[in-house]
């Protein structure tokens, strides 16, 4: 399952299994925030 912002950029990605990634944007639509399945995050 996908999710999207206002934008049109993905913020939420949900495998079958139910766990998910989460993306955080700037104003430029880069990427600024990348959290992974287990929760770790990455800017």
């Amino acid at each position: 399952m996908f999710e999207y912002d206002a934008r049109n950029r993905l913020t939420k990605r949900t495998d079958p299994l139910g766990k998910f990634e989460l993306f955080e944007y700037d104003t430029n639509d880069n990427t600024t925030k990348y959290t992974d399945k287990k929760g770790r995050s990455s800017r």
